[in-house]
């Protein structure tokens, strides 16, 4: 459904030229309450934070 939103904002003259778009992500289901992100360009991954955290309290 987003996709075909982004494809009618890229084809609109209006909204083209104000280059708006919907960012979509990939999300891996965990439970029906949460998932995890991924790919999200710039973000630290939770096996970093995870070494971060360990080595801080060594």
């Amino acid at each position: 459904l987003f996709g075909l939103v982004n494809t009618l904002l890229e084809n609109s003259r209006k909204t083209s030229e104000k280059d708006l778009s919907i960012q979509r992500y990939a999300v891996i289901p965990l439970s029906p309450n949460s998932g995890l992100i991924g790919w999200v360009p710039n973000c630290d991954t939770l096996h970093h934070l995870i070494r971060e955290y360990r080595d801080a309290r060594k």
